[in-house]
């Protein structure tokens, strides 16, 4: 009774107002069939509908791994206290190396980036803490500073990052890092010194993580050098 009511509502212009034991029983089965007909269809429909848009949903980025550089080289630099103060100005870096993408190389004159590691920063960034803890940990200076210190200053050390990439033409990888630091005399606006250091760390593997290892293994042998080097030369 509730069906053929519902029906009477469908179509108040062919029902209503007939009595129930005149309507016509084969028009009524026609309209059962073809109602029912109708709502097979809305639901296939609807299943093929949530089928593709299940499909169109969006993709799960992938996760991005970051790593940073922590190596501080703490070998002892044996020479006098000369009560300086020292500058660091913000490393620069050659184009290749601005961004935090992670590089790598498999042949000549190509760099390619990870596509799903990377570093917190661009390395000359994550360079600069590192190099003042490194003359800082010489206990030759009064001050060590890193930019943008306002106060005086005797010396700054300009770094400029040239190379800074993980090698897959070797076997087993190696990481590659060149760094030029130039020594100035704040008071006289002079360069004192300068120089290349090329520093090569073997990966354990060939993956990106074993070229983080490396990288640190490269960062804290170049920055022992490089206290060497300015404590000879202030």
């Amino acid at each position: 009774m509730r069906i053929l009511l519902l029906l009477l509502e469908e179509k108040p212009l062919q029902y209503q107002g007939l009595e129930s034991e005149k309507i016509n029983m084969e028009y009524l089965k026609k309209y059962f069939v073809s109602y029912f007909v109708r709502r097979s269809f809305l639901l296939i429909f609807l299943g093929i509908s949530s089928i593709i848009l299940g499909a169109c949903s969006p993709i799960k980025t992938p996760t991005i791994s970051q790593y940073t550089l922590t190596q501080v080289n703490t070998d002892t630099v044996h020479a006098p206290y000369k009560g300086k103060t020292v500058l660091i100005t913000t490393p620069i870096a050659e184009p290749a190396y601005t961004t935090s993408k992670m590089a790598y190389v498999k042949k000549p004159y190509q760099i390619q980036y990870y596509a799903q590691n990377k570093w917190i920063s661009a390395p000359a960034h994550l360079m600069a803490p590192l190099i003042v803890a490194s003359l800082q940990h010489t206990n030759h200076f009064r001050q060590v500073v890193a930019a943008p210190y306002t106060g005086r200053s005797d010396y700054r050390i300009d770094t400029q990052l040239l190379t800074f990439e993980q090698d897959f033409m070797q076997n087993p990888s190696e990481f590659k890092l060149t760094v030029r630091f130039n020594i100035i005399n704040n008071t006289t606006q002079t360069l004192v010194a300068s120089k290349i250091f090329n520093t090569i760390a073997t990966a354990p593997g060939d993956d990106a993580y074993s070229g983080v290892i490396a990288a640190n293994r490269a960062m804290a042998d170049m920055l022992g050098k490089m206290a060497q080097f300015v404590v000879k030369t202030i």
